[in-house]
């Protein structure tokens, strides 16, 4: 009989930053789903990953409450948090083109990056229809140049 024994290959630090970053929990039927299986790149998969890592989960308070996402149309991913990750600012652009593309997700709010507004995005479900009729398209919806949100970021017309 052998004895189960802890792997101990994995150091306290390491432990430590595991449990800080959490689990991303996620429904089977997202990864086999046309859209999933359709997305262009590996690196959309990561980052759509990270999204759902970015979402606030709460707990209802009713008898054996579900889990509701308190943040689904809040989430922010900076082009500066991949690159950290090794991903350039071009493929994060693609990634998140496809995501649009694919119904995973959508811009709740453009950002500005004058103005160092980061881009708001939605998780959507439009994922759920992809590749049927009832499939809603959407492009990501780019700001308006010189069309500063900022109080402090005159925009190009106003410095006529």
């Amino acid at each position: 009989m052998i004895d189960r024994i802890p792997d101990r290959s994995v150091d306290a630090n390491e432990r430590r930053k595991r449990k800080k970053l959490g689990d991303i929990w996620f429904e089977r039927s997202i990864i086999t789903s046309p859209a999933w299986l359709a997305l262009p790149s590996a690196a959309a998969c990561q980052v759509y990953l990270l999204f759902l890592g970015k979402r606030k989960m709460e707990k209802t308070k009713r008898r054996g409450g579900k889990w509701i996402c308190t943040n689904w149309d809040k989430l922010v991913f900076p082009y500066r948090a991949a690159q950290k990750l090794g991903i350039t600012s071009p493929r994060f652009q693609r990634t998140i083109d496809s995501l649009i593309e694919f119904g995973f997700i959508d811009i709740a709010e453009p950002g500005n990056g004058t103005a160092r507004e980061c881009t708001k995005y939605a998780l959507s479900e439009r994922w759920q229809n992809y590749g049927k009729p009832t499939f809603e398209k959407q492009e990501r919806v780019r700001a308006k140049k010189g069309g500063s949100k900022h109080p402090f970021v005159p925009s190009i017309e106003s410095r006529k």
